[in-house]
C-alpha cells in the first residue's frame, strides 16, 4: 500500500490560503468598473488635479461623494494639524484651507455621454472618524447604469501638500434603494 505524503496543518493552511487568493483575485479581476463603496487618491494642492474615470452604479439610490482628508489613527497631533487644513462646520471660526472643486456626473449611453449631475463647491467639513475628516462635495440619486466621475481641483493650496486626501463615494446601507411605483 503506498502512503499518500502527510502535510502539517501549516501546510495545509498555507494551500488554503493560496486558493482563497486566487478565487478571490479571479472574482476581483471580472469587474471592469467599480462600485460604490470606492475611493480614490486625488491632488487638491494643485488646481486641476483631477479624477477622470467611469463607474458602475448597480442600485437605484442616494450616493454621497464626498472629500476624505486623512490622518493617522490615534495620532491627536496629525488630526489636530488636517484639522486645521479642514476648517470646521457651519458657523464655526475656523475656516480652513479652501478646497473649491468642480464636480459632473454624466451616464453613458451607448452612442453619447448625458450630464445628470454638475456642480462647483469649496465644502465645509461635514462628518468625522477614527482617522479621517470629511466634506460632502455633493449627494446624488442615481439609477443604475455606467456613468462617468470628474472632479477637478479648482485653486492651488500648497498647504495641502503631504496630506492624503481621497474622492470616496458612499451610500447609506440602513436605506433601501430606491424602487420604482409603476
Amino acid at each position: 500500500m503506498s502512503q499518500l505524503p502527510r502535510f502539517s496543518r501549516l501546510h495545509r493552511h498555507f494551500i488554503l490560503t493560496i486558493v482563497l487568493c486566487l478565487g478571490l483575485t479571479a472574482c476581483v479581476g471580472t469587474s471592469l468598473v467599480p462600485s460604490p463603496y470606492f475611493e480614490r487618491s486625488i491632488d487638491l494642492a494643485h488646481a486641476d488635479g483631477n479624477i477622470d474615470m467611469r463607474m458602475k452604479i448597480a442600485e437605484h439610490r442616494g450616493y454621497r461623494f464626498h472629500l476624505s482628508f486623512k490622518y493617522r489613527a490615534d495620532d491627536q497631533v496629525d488630526r489636530a494639524q488636517v484639522r486645521e487644513l479642514t476648517g470646521g462646520t457651519v458657523g464655526d471660526q475656523k475656516p480652513g484651507v479652501p478646497t473649491p472643486v468642480e464636480i459632473k456626473i454624466s451616464r453613458i449611453e451607448t452612442e453619447h455621454e448625458t450630464m445628470v449631475y454638475q456642480n462647483i463647491t469649496d465644502p465645509i467639513l461635514s462628518s468625522w472618524g477614527a482617522d479621517s475628516l470629511d466634506k460632502v462635495i455633493a449627494e446624488v440619486i442615481l439609477e443604475p447604469g455606467i456613468y462617468r466621475l470628474q472632479v477637478r481641483s479648482l485653486k492651488s493650496e500648497l498647504k495641502l501638500l503631504g496630506t492624503p486626501i481621497f474622492l470616496m463615494v458612499t451610500y447609506n446601507p440602513k436605506l433601501n434603494p430606491i424602487t420604482s411605483k409603476n
